[in-house]
C-alpha cells in the first residue's frame, strides 16, 4: 500500500516532463542575419528599407509576427511559411530625426518554448539589431548681395538694378523662379543652375523711375527644401525688399 502510494505521484510527474519536452522550440526561424547596418542615411529620404529573408527549417508551418512599420507604430503583420520555404520581412525605418539608429526589432513565432510552468504557451522571440546614422544631406544654399533703389534722380537713373546671387552650399542650386511684387521689372537671369561657389548677376530693369517713394519686393524660389509634409515637399522662397525715393535734382 505504501509503495503504491509513492509511485503514483512520481509517475504523474514524469508524464508532465515528457509532455513538456515535446513543445520545446527547435529554432526553425532562420534569418539570413540578425544584424542590419544601414550605414549613413541622408534625411532627404523618407525611410530606409531592408528585405530580411528567412528560412523555415522545421517540419511544421512557421508563423512569424513582426511590426508593420518599425519605430513609428505598433501594428503587426503575420506571415505563415511552409516547411523548407523562405519568407521576407520588410524592415522599414523612418529618417525624420538626425542621429544614430540603434534599435532592436523583436520577431515572434509560433514555436512554443514553455507551457509547463505557466499553464499557457510562451512563444519563441528573436531579436534583429538595426544600426545606422541619419545625417543631413549636403544641400544648395542661395546667398544674395545688396540691392535697393536708394535716393535717385529720376531724370538720370537708368532704372536698372543688379542682384548678385551665388551658391553657398555643397550641392547644385537651381533657381526655379524670380518674380517681383510690382510686375514692372523686366528680369534677366543669365543662368538658373549654379554649381557650388558659382555666382551670377540677375538684372532688374524698371525703365524710367518716377518721383516719390519707391518700393518693390523680389521673390526667388530655388530647389532648397524648406520643409516636408506627408505627401509633398515645400521649397524655400527668398524675399528681398527694395526701397528708395525718386527725386528731380534740376527742379
Amino acid at each position: 500500500m505504501k509503495l503504491s502510494f509513492i509511485f503514483k505521484p512520481l509517475t504523474l510527474f514524469i508524464g508532465f516532463i515528457i509532455l513538456d519536452s515535446n513543445v520545446i522550440a527547435q529554432n526553425n526561424f532562420q534569418p539570413e542575419t540578425d544584424t542590419i547596418d544601414f550605414g549613413n542615411v541622408y534625411d532627404d529620404v523618407a525611410e530606409c528599407r531592408y528585405e530580411l529573408q528567412y528560412l523555415n527549417s522545421g517540419k511544421f508551418p512557421l508563423t512569424v509576427e513582426y511590426p508593420e512599420e518599425f519605430f513609428t507604430d505598433y501594428q503587426t503583420t503575420t506571415d505563415t511559411i511552409a516547411p523548407g520555404d523562405t519568407g521576407v520581412i520588410l524592415i522599414r525605418c523612418k529618417t525624420e530625426y538626425r542621429g544614430n539608429l540603434n534599435e532592436i526589432i523583436t520577431i515572434e513565432t509560433n514555436e512554443i518554448i514553455d507551457s509547463f510552468c505557466t499553464g499557457r504557451p510562451i512563444y519563441q522571440k528573436y531579436d534583429i539589431y538595426v544600426f545606422g546614422k541619419v545625417k543631413e544631406k549636403p544641400h544648395p544654399e542661395l546667398e544674395t548681395g545688396d540691392i535697393d533703389f536708394g535716393i535717385v534722380d529720376v531724370d538720370e537713373d537708368s532704372g536698372i538694378r543688379l542682384l548678385k546671387c551665388w551658391n553657398e552650399g555643397e550641392e547644385e542650386l537651381v533657381i526655379t523662379s524670380i518674380e517681383t511684387l510690382s510686375k514692372e521689372a523686366n528680369i534677366t537671369i543669365p543662368k538658373k543652375t549654379l554649381s557650388p561657389g558659382e555666382f551670377i548677376y540677375v538684372k532688374f530693369d524698371y525703365g524710367k523711375l518716377e518721383e516719390g517713394n519707391l518700393f518693390d519686393v523680389i521673390y526667388i524660389e530655388t530647389n532648397e527644401i524648406d520643409y516636408r509634409t506627408k505627401n509633398s515637399v515645400v521649397y524655400l522662397n527668398h524675399t528681398i525688399y527694395l526701397e528708395g525715393k525718386g527725386i528731380r535734382l534740376n527742379n
